[in-house]
């Protein structure tokens, strides 16, 4: 019965140490480095969206350059493999989407400054939660 217990207390930290020491592999990050990686995927996926919305490959190449310098790969939220498994964003693939939608940059013009009247602007508004823009009149 011993052998029988320390064989498989042995199997079992035989399967132990792997998993361990691949943790322990992971690149440990502060937390001022996971809100900056989590502030530009944030940005990153909503200049994907809307550059794909417009075919802007400007968009789409900011947004490269971003997912670029985060320390860890990106999900894209609307991407999932047929196993469930998050699919990450493809720096290089949102590049060559980029050179595909540059056929567009010839037609547009640089943007122009806007007369706003009345008072309803966007205001940056903080709360105990959160920031962000808010429509404020």
């Amino acid at each position: 019965m011993n052998a029988r217990i320390a064989s498989v207390a042995a199997l079992l930290l035989a399967l132990v140490i792997p998993l361990k020491s691949f943790a322990e592999d992971q690149t440990k990050l502060t937390p001022a480095q996971i809100a900056d990686g989590r502030s530009k995927a944030q940005v990153a996926n909503t200049l994907i969206i809307i550059g794909r919305s417009a075919k802007d490959p400007d968009m789409l190449l900011v947004a490269a350059k971003l997912l670029s310098t985060v320390e860890a790969p990106v999900a894209d939220p609307k991407a999932t493999s047929a196993d469930g498994k998050p699919v990450f964003y493809d720096v290089d693939g949102l590049v060559a989407e980029a050179k595909s939608y540059s056929a567009n940059r010839s037609a547009e013009q640089a943007p122009q400054s806007r007369n706003y009247s009345g008072f309803c602007h966007y205001e940056y508004l903080c709360d105990s939660l959160s920031c962000g823009y808010e429509w404020v009149c």
